[in-house]
């Protein structure tokens, strides 16, 4: 378990094998440096997740067993995280 105190988010994303997020571009960061992103919210939540395009790599958690679920699971092809988080700035949407 890692907790940002300070220190530098890339510094800390290079020593992680997962992210769990909110609501935030934390998941975008996480798959631009090939780190699986696992976004905590709530089924009725009205949040701003910009991962939520993307159904490989970023995992959802609605409860502790999807948490526990994700983390026991984490391991991907990641090659192609970068390419996945590069495609929300190239949506047709923005």
């Amino acid at each position: 378990e890692r907790t940002i105190t300070g220190g530098d988010f890339i510094s800390e994303l290079n020593q992680s094998d997962l992210v769990v997020f909110d609501s935030s571009t934390v998941g975008l960061e996480a798959l631009l440096n090939g780190i699986i992103p696992v976004h905590i919210t709530h089924v009725s939540s009205l949040d701003v997740n910009p991962n939520e395009y993307d159904l490989v790599f970023t995992k959802v958690a609605y409860d502790t067993n999807d948490l526990l679920k994700a983390v026991r699971n984490h391991k991907a092809d990641i090659s192609k995280t970068r390419d996945v988080a590069l495609s929300f700035y190239n949506s047709k949407d923005m």
